[in-house]
């Protein structure tokens, strides 16, 4: 996840921009409880910024 903010941090405007990262363990998106939509999706092996 370092590796991806310090790439997205290089494109955004703190005045203008709001963005956040949340980590989170795939034993805790298994757990997630949804209502409505679908469920989480582990992370992908790939990022298209």
């Amino acid at each position: 996840m370092r590796k991806l903010y310090a790439k997205v941090v290089e494109r955004v405007n703190p005045q203008e921009d709001d963005v956040r990262f949340y980590g989170i363990s795939e034993e805790a998106v298994s757990r997630v409880l949804v209502m409505g939509g679908s469920p989480p999706q582990p992370p992908p092996t790939i990022y298209i910024i």
